[in-house]
């Protein structure tokens, strides 16, 4: 499967949000909405810093 997890970038750090992600929507306002392939969904606020297809990652950066 393609699927991939999601992390917070906290500082060196990174905080797994959700995992299995196969699709991110932009909301708009630095919100993204992360939904499974089974259809579980969460919603997160942050700014995109990268999509990593090779390791299977997307890192945000948490807006406080």
């Amino acid at each position: 499967m393609c699927e991939a997890s999601a992390y917070f970038l906290r500082g060196e750090d990174e905080e797994l949000i959700f995992k299995e992600v196969a699709k991110l929507v932009p909301l708009g306002d630095d919100k993204y909405e992360l939904v499974t392939f089974m259809g579980d969904k969460k919603v997160v606020e942050g700014k995109l810093k990268e999509i990593n297809l090779l390791r299977h990652k997307i890192i945000l950066i948490p807006t406080e």
